[in-house]
């Protein structure tokens, strides 16, 4: 199972061979370590420097400067949230040419991975925009000798792409389960696939169930859970592993997760909602870090929000509003109001988030609502705000 999954992405990133190095700090018993430090690691003959605690990631990633990066998406989003507080207390020229130089990459490779022509005006103006701006950001990330970055464990939001394309950072896209040995679809380097996890991966069977289901049959699929028979039967049928993932595909003939099967909402109209797609658009918002929908047997939805960990600084140093688990500071309940209205109008009416709680702290993994991984673990989350959340309704 590894090996050929290690191969097929090898064979559809392209990945440079010899002398690299990668970063390691996810747990090695997840898949998708595996596959980077050893899979592919030893395959192209990497070295991996691993990190000495998840605390000392963003420290500890600018020492070793890898060549290959492995991230989940909430790390990828951390670096992007950093970067735009630093950039919103600048001020002056330094503020002028961040947002331009970053502008500017973000133009270009834009027009690269659509297949058109950046324009010459653009790219005569790169160099100076790498000198002055993007070189000492991506050096300041960790990423100044980074070749190939890549994403899994959850959907990478398509703002996150998009804003590191201003560095000139393609994130490939790696979607997965453990049972799958952690492929099913890979993006495809130059090509324009933000929003989407590519293509199934080559040398494996991929369809999907008339419910929208994802089901993948090959040599990556797993043989069955340990001493678990009744398990086994029911994740394999026919040689077919069923996922638990709906997706669907794009005009351009790319995969779009909607959602795991068992957090689809029904609210009790009848209703059935993905909350998935909802809270990535909410989370686009630079205000916003976390979201969980909620609303499963209600009437309607609401949701659950967390600032970025810079906002958040912010009114706890000023001695903002906070009660108990929640923030009541006016001004903010104003600004997340305003992205949930935006949102709103492009959601049918059943879709719609009708109210919300702004919390007083981000999910983390020691409060266990998240996975080391950092997922999000929506029962926890409910649980840990079920008296916010009745308020909602109440």
């Amino acid at each position: 199972n590894l090996t050929f999954a290690t191969d097929m992405i090898l064979q559809r990133w392209k990945l440079p061979k010899g002398g690299g190095t990668m970063f390691s700090f996810l747990p090695l018993c997840h898949i998708a370590e595996k596959l980077h430090s050893m899979g592919a690691g030893i395959t192209l003959q990497y070295s991996v420097s691993f990190c000495t605690k998840f605390e000392n990631v963003s420290s500890e990633l600018v020492e070793v400067q890898p060549t290959v990066l492995l991230a989940v998406p909430r790390v990828w989003e951390k670096m992007m949230e950093g970067v735009e507080a630093k950039l919103s207390q600048a001020k002056g020229l330094k503020k002028h040419l961040a947002t331009w130089a970053l502008g500017l990459n973000r133009e270009i490779m834009a027009a690269r991975l659509a297949g058109d022509s950046p324009g010459l005006f653009n790219l005569a103006q790169l160099p100076l925009a790498e000198k002055l701006v993007l070189s000492k950001i991506r050096h300041a990330l960790g990423l100044a000798r980074v070749q190939a970055c890549a994403s899994g464990a959850a959907a990478l939001g398509e703002h996150i792409c998009k804003w590191f394309w201003g560095l000139g950072i393609e994130i490939y896209e790696d979607y997965g389960q453990t049972e799958s040995t952690g492929i099913l679809c890979l993006t495809e380097p130059g090509v324009d696939c933000t929003g989407t996890v590519g293509r199934p991966s080559p040398g494996t069977e991929f369809k999907l169930a008339d419910d929208g289901e994802i089901l993948t049959r090959g040599p990556h699929v797993f043989k069955g859970y340990y001493a678990n028979d009744t398990a086994t039967t029911e994740t394999i049928r026919d040689g077919w592993l069923y996922t638990g993932d709906l997706g669907e595909w794009t005009d351009k003939g790319f995969i779009r997760i909607r959602g795991r099967k068992k957090e689809i909402l029904k609210t009790s109209g009848g209703k059935m909602i993905a909350p998935v797609p909802i809270e990535e658009n909410l989370k686009a918002f630079p205000l916003i870090s976390q979201a969980c929908v909620v609303g499963d047997g209600r009437k309607f939805l609401s949701v659950l929000v967390t600032l970025t960990e810079e906002r958040l600084g912010r009114i706890k140093a000023s001695g903002g509003a906070i009660k108990g688990q929640e923030i009541i500071d006016p001004e903010i309940l104003r600004e997340v109001g305003q992205c949930i209205d935006q949102i709103n109008q492009e959601l049918a009416g059943y879709e719609q988030l009708k109210k919300f709680k702004v919390l007083a702290q981000e999910f983390s993994i020691e409060a266990e609502e998240m996975t080391p991984t950092l997922k999000m673990k929506r029962a926890i989350v409910e649980h840990h705000y079920r008296p916010l959340i009745e308020q909602m309704y109440g």
